[in-house]
């Protein structure tokens, strides 16, 4: 098994026709969220960092638009909102979530549980349906590769399995 070309980095967020070339690696706490339509024509792939960015509204420069996916709750509207402008609606997108583990023994935060939850109340919000998740654990997970049929290759405690 190889590893996808690009690796889609923390924050980031891509709209594709073609997601094989893409891979979501080393991921802890964060979500590897991977949105797509029901007759698999376009794909989202997002590695969001922190659960909600209302928390860290009061931070000068917390919006970066370079990173649109740093947040989960912006990320899914974003990524809704770009489906709809492609004339794909709600009822038609499916979503896999990896990752959101809890690596730190002493995350007293929490983090991985609190992505965990944001992602899964966006996406219920959004009325997206949640095909597959691979979530939580005390250990990293990685998408080494994503299908045009959305299955996804993926590494958790050293096996490769798919989704």
């Amino acid at each position: 098994m190889s590893i996808s070309k690009r690796n889609v980095k923390m924050g980031e967020l891509i709209i594709t026709e073609n997601p094989e070339d893409l891979s979501l690696l080393g991921l802890g706490s964060c979500i590897g969220l991977v949105v797509y339509d029901s007759s698999f024509k376009l794909f989202a792939v997002a590695h969001t960092m922190l659960p909600e960015i209302q928390a860290h509204k009061d931070r000068p420069g917390i919006f970066d638009p370079t990173l649109p996916a740093k947040f989960t709750d912006v990320a899914v509207k974003l990524i809704v909102k770009k489906f709809r402008d492609n004339g794909i609606g709600n009822g038609n997108l499916r979503a896999k979530l990896v990752g959101g583990g809890q690596i730190f023994e002493r995350d007293i935060i929490r983090v991985g549980e609190k992505n965990i939850a944001s992602v899964k109340n966006e996406l219920q919000e959004e009325g997206v349906k949640i095909e597959q998740e691979v979530v939580g654990g005390n250990q990293g997970v990685s998408v080494l590769h994503i299908g045009k049929n959305a299955i996804m290759d993926v590494k958790k405690d050293g096996k490769i399995f798919q989704i």
